[in-house]
């Protein structure tokens, strides 16, 4: 299954599809390092079934790729590769009540709504009692590198 997945996900949107197979890679290394059961062949047969969906849509994105590189943003420069924040502590601001205004819908800091649910439950999850250490770690560990993934990738 997630070979198809990820093979029509590559074809219809190569972006996406990288996305998929890099969220992909971290989530299977979280379930695998908490899991009591894990082997080396689950990562072979993981890395083979991933391999096979990106050799089969090469078809697609070798002669994409190569067309790419002969427009203006086939060089990369160092300064596209800088993690540095966004915004800064005026975020906090909009934890207060009318705290936007119109004036801000073109330059603001990152919009406060789903992410504050997520936040609350991040913590609960932390805290909970009935969790084994060792699985708290290892989703905070994949939070933490899909947040630094998404500051860096999403420039």
């Amino acid at each position: 299954m997630l070979s198809v997945a990820l093979d029509l996900t590559i074809e219809a949107n190569y972006y996406l599809g990288y996305m998929l197979g890099l969220f992909s890679l971290c989530y299977f290394s979280c379930r695998w390092l908490v899991s009591s059961t894990a082997t080396w062949r689950q990562w072979g047969a993981f890395a083979g079934t991933v391999g096979l969906s990106g050799m089969s849509a090469a078809i697609i994105l070798v002669p994409t790729g190569l067309g790419m590189l002969q427009t203006a943003k086939g060089t990369a420069k160092l300064l596209n590769f800088r993690v540095v924040p966004a915004f800064g502590l005026e975020f906090f601001n909009q934890f207060g009540i009318g705290a936007s205004d119109y004036r801000q819908r073109l330059m603001h800091a990152p919009t406060v709504f789903v992410s504050s649910a997520v936040v609350l439950l991040v913590l609960v999850y932390v805290v909970h009692p009935n969790i084994e250490r060792r699985q708290k770690y290892a989703v905070i560990g994949l939070l933490g590198v899909l947040l630094v993934a998404s500051r860096i990738l999403c420039k």
